[in-house]
């Protein structure tokens, strides 16, 4: 038995003997303050809500007919927060970082109008410019094969220009001519020579605003 296997072997074993201690915690607290009623009562406090979601989705793994949904699981993220609830200070440290969320809308706002900006600039100056590549042909073949210039990846332009008896141009040139272009060739000129698999690029606002982000 491997360390993860093992680790894993513990941590299904002591996980219901935290489902209980929650359980237990979670009703004394409610015989104490009431759940519901009263101004003081359990679910009154926002933090006593995380408890309870905790310690119900718990029980619920625990029901036979329930023990093939996978989305209570996602709720087993929440359980190393309820340390938080044990903390005053963690406690108000959240509450200020919360808090002070609504009042960074406005700096949110200035940084989007920023990229923006400079996103329609992006496209403005090299849209499809980044896709330029060195080919030995001027335009894909009968069978849609183009090939590259072979130890050459680095883009082209007017400011670096391909060998002697090369071509500067880009798929989607040929594209736009009416070429099919084979698998072969577009898997090669993806994989190879695009810049972060293509993501960075600025063909239009969406990739534009993600490259600069």
């Amino acid at each position: 038995m491997n360390n993860e296997t093992a680790i894993n072997k513990f941590v299904e074993d002591i996980e219901p003997l935290f489902t209980y201690v929650f359980l237990i915690e979670c009703s004394s607290k409610i015989m104490a303050m009431g759940l519901i009623l009263g101004r003081n009562s359990y679910l009154s406090d926002g933090w006593n809500w995380l408890d309870f979601i905790v310690v119900v989705t718990s029980l619920l793994e625990n029901v036979p007919a329930m023990k093939n949904i996978s989305g209570l699981r996602t709720f087993r993220l929440f359980r190393p927060l309820r340390s938080l609830t044990t903390m005053p200070s963690m406690k108000l440290l959240m509450g200020t970082l919360l808090s002070s969320v609504s009042q960074l809308g406005g700096i949110m706002g200035l940084a989007i109008f920023f990229f923006m900006i400079f996103a329609i600039l992006g496209v403005s100056l090299w849209a499809g410019r980044i896709n330029y590549r060195c080919y030995e042909t001027e335009w894909p073949d009968a069978l849609g094969n183009w090939l590259l210039v072979e130890d050459d990846p680095f883009l082209c332009s007017s400011s670096r220009m391909c060998k002697e008896g090369a071509f500067c141009t880009s798929r989607y040139n040929a594209y736009d001519a009416g070429y099919n272009i084979s698998y072969e060739t577009i898997r090669m000129d993806s994989d190879i020579n695009e810049l972060n698999y293509g993501l960075t690029n600025f063909d239009n606002m969406g990739s534009a605003f993600l490259t600069i982000f």
